[in-house]
C-alpha cells in the first residue's frame, strides 16, 4: 500500500503509515482489521490522518473487504 500526500509520495509519511498499519484502529466500536490488510488501511488513514470533520476522498481500487456483521451487529 502506497500513501500520497498531494499526489506525491511522501517517505514520511509512509512510514508513519506502515507503523500504524500493524495495530490499525478498530472500526465500528468493535471490529479490528486483520493487520496489513486493505480494512486496516482504510481505518488508519480514516482514523489517524486526517482531523475530524475533514472532508477526505479516500480511493481504493478493487476489494477492500468487509466488515463481518449479522443482524446489524458487527462481530
Amino acid at each position: 500500500m502506497i500513501v500520497e500526500l498531494n499526489g506525491e509520495f511522501d517517505e514520511a509519511a509512509q512510514k508513519y503509515f506502515n507503523t500504524l498499519l500493524i495495530t490499525a484502529p478498530v472500526m465500528r466500536g468493535t471490529y479490528y482489521p486483520p493487520v496489513d490488510s486493505m480494512l486496516a488501511a482504510y481505518s488508519v488513514l480514516e482514523n489517524t490522518f486526517f482531523d475530524d470533520g475533514s472532508k477526505i476522498a479516500i480511493k481504493a481500487e478493487g476489494d477492500i473487504g468487509t466488515i463481518p456483521y449479522e443482524d446489524g451487529v458487527v462481530y
